[in-house]
């Protein structure tokens, strides 16, 4: 799918308060799954055919822990947390090979100055780098009398929206090796909105993950066989309004704003793209949905979209207001072209990914993120796979959305999910390959209160994976401008004790530290 594809072709400019009978357009429909779209990086991944075996139980949509910041110790939390460093794990089992490990971080990013902030010549201050340079390193060793072959993934938690240092780079035997990416669904809940009256069964705001028990509860109820699955299928019948060419007249107000009011029959859904208010009335099945801003001259209005399941819009009409507010008296002589289309609901969303680069308008100029790393069709069904688990085709929608395919389109480009590193390694009969894993790792914090200032950095040992551990071991390098504050490790920099023994009983293990102050 191209940018230059689009939906919808114009079919004439309409009265402004009345739509005639309108042409309609079939599109051919586009299935994607997981294994379809990593199919199509063919070249960074071989061998995947076995992949789609089940490993662990159903999938769970629970919330994890409240959004409460309290420091990183074992079971503690983080208000910005960034989640643990994660064991390889293979996907078609790993009978007769054993592996060590050691995850090494090194710490000289935090000798970096970042650059200066102010507005002014003596308001300014500087920053540093408070990312690690994580190596996670295994040795396999094939203990049969055979060849074996490994699907070999590498679990790490992320956004879409992270800078691409964050994704994990493979080696094997010291080489780099193309890999395939697949990607989890939400790893968060929801909560109630933050207030005292508040019902904690509403799920107003986004809850993301606040510590390893978080991912712990996800993985053992069937994160990595949601992965495995393939996306929804959004084939439903959709009826497409398009709104643009808006034509205001001189005018002072100060938000212009276009009003399309409608009425529907029960049962059926509004999504909308590009709108910024409306008005529903359940009893009447009167609807309102309005784009304001179209006197902006800096920025050219965008098109509005208004799409209906099930059903179509009745009584339609459009009607230019001198502000938002859309009332009586205030009516400004404001035209548009109106369109309408027949489409799916896969096809829509995935014109609407085209038309704005996965609603990534907030990304940092220059910066190159994991979504642009991503198989084709990846983005679409995680778009795709929300909507279903807590939108508007859920059976237990999420209050916070109404439709609005920005929320979709922008959360999941933004939330945080487990990722996959994929590659297929084959190990000849009792040799042994090394693997690494590579990143830079942001550093896990609170804003405020007394762990404030603090970062955290944490491993799981053999969490989610299937691998035969004979042991752990971990590391911390390039120390010179760090200090530790909290450490279940077992580090002591003063005597030089820099790597550690890891008990693979212990499922996790965590440190804190804080940048040296300079003399």
């Amino acid at each position: 799918m191209t940018q230059e594809r689009r939906l919808f072709d114009a079919i004439g400019e309409l009265p402004d308060r009345q739509i005639d009978e309108a042409g309609t357009h079939r599109f051919h429909k586009r299935v994607w799954t997981r294994w379809a779209a990593l199919a199509a990086a063919a070249a960074l991944v071989v061998g995947l055919g076995t992949l789609a075996m089940r490993l662990l139980g159903g999938a769970s949509s629970e919330a994890p822990g409240a959004n409460a910041g309290g420091g990183g110790g074992d079971g503690e939390t983080y208000m910005a947390y960034c989640g643990p460093v994660f064991p390889l794990l293979s996907l078609n089992g790993a009978g007769g090979v054993t592996a060590s490990r050691n995850v090494d971080y090194d710490f000289s990013p935090y000798a970096t100055r970042i650059e200066r902030y102010g507005d002014g010549e003596d308001e300014w201050y500087e920053t540093y780098d408070n990312e690690a340079i994580v190596t996670d390193s295994y040795v396999l060793t094939n203990e049969t009398d055979e060849a074996v072959t490994l699907e070999l993934a590498y679990p790490f938690a992320g956004s879409f929206s992270d800078p691409e240092t964050y994704l994990p780079v493979i080696t094997v035997g010291g080489e780099s090796v193309g890999a395939g990416l697949l990607a989890g669904p939400y790893a968060g809940g929801y909560c109630g909105a933050a207030s005292p009256d508040a019902d904690d069964t509403e799920r107003w705001n986004l809850a993301q993950p606040t510590s390893w028990l978080d991912y712990k509860a996800r993985i053992e109820s069937g994160y990595l066989e949601t992965v495995l699955d393939e996306f929804p299928v959004l084939d439903q019948p959709l009826i497409v309004y398009r709104v643009s060419d808006y034509v205001v007249p001189e005018t002072d107000a100060v938000n212009p704003t276009l009003n399309l009011e409608f009425y529907v029959d029960e049962g059926a859904q509004i999504i909308t793209f590009n709108s910024n208010g409306g008005t529903n009335d359940e009893q009447t099945g009167y609807r309102a949905r309005h784009i304001g801003g179209l006197g902006n001259t800096y920025r050219a209005p965008q098109p509005m979209y208004v799409a209906i399941l099930g059903g179509d819009l009745r009584s339609l009409t459009m009607q230019g207001y001198e502000n938002g507010g859309c009332e009586s008296g205030e009516e400004l002589e404001i035209t548009a072209t109106l369109t309408r289309e027949e489409t799916t609901l896969g096809e829509f969303i995935q014109v609407l990914i085209a038309d704005t680069d996965g609603y990534g308008w907030y990304s940092q100029p220059g910066q190159t993120e994991i979504y642009d790393y991503l198989p084709d069709g990846v983005f679409y069904g995680c778009v795709a796979e929300m909507i279903e688990q807590y939108g508007f085709l859920s059976d237990n929608p999420a209050e916070r959305y109404w439709g609005a395919m920005e929320d979709f389109l922008g959360e999941t480009r933004s939330v945080t999910r487990l990722m996959y590193r994929t590659f297929e390694l084959t190990i000849p009969a009792h040799e042994s390959v090394t693997v690494t894993a590579s990143m830079r790792k942001h550093a896990s914090y609170d804003f405020i209160g007394e762990n404030a200032g603090r970062n955290g950095y944490d491993l799981v040992t053999t969490l989610g994976s299937n691998l035969t551990f004979t042991e752990q071991t971990a590391s911390v390098s390039r120390t010179e401008c760090i200090e530790l504050v909290r450490d279940s490790f077992g580090f002591d920099l003063g005597a030089g004790v820099t790597r550690v023994q890891l008990d693979m009983e212990q499922a996790h293990y965590c440190l804190e530290i804080t940048k040296k102050e300079e003399p």
